[in-house]
């Protein structure tokens, strides 16, 4: 529960004539302010540290050793939030300047004052300074309890990953093992596009834990085919199928519409065609995270197993209706390679039995 703001109701004024401060106690004594006083204006950092911080101080200008300036400039410097007013024998041009410039007054009152006015004008100030004040006490609550409130989120949205991840694990480790390839040739990947803002980077990457889940739901009969022979017994339709499965199931959840549509696009070709066809784009509207999804599982599913990454890059890279070769030639290889003519010499594609897991560029022309 957020705390409630005090006001701070505390005025001093500094002036070396001890009448003059007397009168200015007695005219602010009808009013709910605390009022102090200060006639040796070289105690002003003294007063400041045991008395302050104060919503207004005023200050005759025209005092012995440290003027009037020279009193705001210091309670500026300890207090920058408190309103600075200066006061004058008369309206001196050279003063006033030289009070705005050191101390960064906020208006300067000319002796003698009209007493009403006076009254008015410190009720008007103490109000000004703590209405700042108290949005500035308001917005630092705010965005501590959002600070909270995202660790909170956080934390469940982890919790969140986690339990969808061992209920894929469960149902099929075949599937999982492929996540777990898949997650960890695109956080590689991901190291290389510094551009991303930190939230469509964890969009990528739940999409790239989740992409799988459609399995968790699929019927139980072909549940038991994917028991029987792995996952090479989904094809076409069925594939479509479970990553839209998948969609489905996160993108009610908050802050997963984004991996949602990344999922349910990771089939889509460059060219704009491929389902779903509810959400119709191409080229670079396609969510990025979907496209690099794209390129991951086809490369998973042609080198899983062998060594053939290679050349299942090449294809690739010649099949810009597919594919977003440009993304391909930034992950892995120069950029200035012609159109339609890709040559590969090698690939730095650590391949072990459960797949490729790392990706690195290795290319020529």
């Amino acid at each position: 529960m957020m705390s409630a703001y005090t006001p701070n109701e505390k005025i001093l004024y500094v002036d070396d004539e001890e009448s003059l401060l007397l009168s200015f106690a007695v005219l602010m004594r009808g009013e709910n302010i605390q009022t102090s006083t200060l006639v040796d204006s070289q105690q002003i950092e003294r007063v400041l540290v045991d008395e302050g911080p104060f919503a207004v101080v005023l200050s005759d200008q025209h005092m012995p050793v440290v003027d009037g300036a020279s009193v705001l400039k210091r309670v500026a410097q300890f207090h920058p939030q408190t309103i600075r007013i200066l006061v004058t024998g008369y309206a001196s041009a050279e003063d006033t300047i030289r009070a705005i410039n050191v101390a960064k007054i906020s208006r300067y009152i000319v002796k003698p004052w009209r007493d009403e006015e006076l009254v008015k004008l410190i009720r008007e100030e103490v109000r000004a300074h703590n209405l700042e004040a108290e949005n500035r006490f308001l917005l630092k609550q705010v965005q501590q309890v959002n600070a909270e409130l995202k660790d909170l989120v956080d934390g469940s949205l982890v919790g969140t990953v986690r339990i969808l991840s061992d209920l894929l694990t469960n149902i099929s480790p075949e599937a999982m093992a492929q996540v777990d390839r898949v997650r960890r040739m695109g956080k590689a990947t991901l190291t290389s596009l510094s551009e991303l803002t930190d939230f469509t980077r964890w969009e990528i990457e739940r999409a790239l834990d989740l992409f799988n889940l459609g399995i968790a739901v699929l019927p139980e009969w072909t549940q038991a085919v994917l028991k029987k022979e792995g996952l090479r017994a989904l094809q076409g339709s069925q594939l479509t199928r479970q990553h839209l499965l998948a969609a489905s199931l996160l993108e009610n959840i908050p802050r997963f519409e984004g991996v949602a549509r990344i999922i349910r696009l990771q089939g889509r070709n460059f060219d704009g065609s491929g389902g779903p066809t509810e959400d119709p784009c191409k080229g670079q509207d396609i969510p990025l995270g979907a496209r690099l999804l794209h390129i991951l599982l086809d490369l998973d599913r042609s080198t899983v197993g062998n060594n053939g990454a290679h050349k299942t890059i090449a294809r690739m890279c010649n099949q810009p209706q597919k594919y977003d070769v440009q993304m391909i030639r930034r992950l892995l290889g120069p950029k200035d390679w012609p159109e339609g003519h890709v040559r590969t010499k090698a690939v730095s594609l650590v391949v072990d039995d459960n797949g490729p897991n790392t990706i690195g560029s290795h290319f020529s022309r």
